[in-house]
């Protein structure tokens, strides 16, 4: 995951609300099991379609794309 969008100093930071439930089939610990209505903090954004982001609780990994909505930075969550 070598081409990103957002990859400025500091970070780029877009608030994300997730869509839908996401549980990875495959057994890699940096994407992340994701459940509906959970926020994120997205960092990177890469070309294949993963985002790289941060859970409230602290929690980062890599994030489906088209499973994510973007918030308005001026609406309350």
């Amino acid at each position: 995951m070598s081409e990103t969008y957002g990859a400025e100093n500091p970070p780029y930071r877009k608030l994300v609300r997730v869509r839908w439930n996401y549980d990875p089939t495959e057994n890699n610990e940096s994407i992340l099991k994701i459940n509906a209505g959970e926020i994120f903090s997205v960092a990177y954004q890469y070309k294949n379609g993963w985002w790289y982001g941060q859970k409230t609780d602290g929690s980062a990994g890599f994030l489906p794309s088209n499973f994510l909505e973007e918030l308005d930075p001026k609406s309350k969550i």
